[in-house]
């Protein structure tokens, strides 16, 4: 088991480190996707995501 640390990232904190770069961000998904199939990644079984609208109090979340 490996301990982690989950650090959250404000809009300014994603644009201060390249977030508006779009074609690393489409190199940086690629090589995502690339570990994930070789087997050489540590993810959670589900990834919560808070939606922008929370009035109806649901969460979605991605399944791996």
């Amino acid at each position: 088991m490996h301990d982690s640390q989950i650090i959250y990232l404000s809009e300014e904190d994603v644009r201060r480190c390249g977030g508006e770069d779009f074609t690393a961000m489409q190199e940086d998904v690629r090589q995502a996707f690339a570990l994930h199939a070789g087997g050489q990644h540590v993810l959670p079984a589900k990834i919560p995501l808070a939606p922008p609208d929370q009035e109806n109090g649901k969460t979605a979340r991605i399944t791996s």
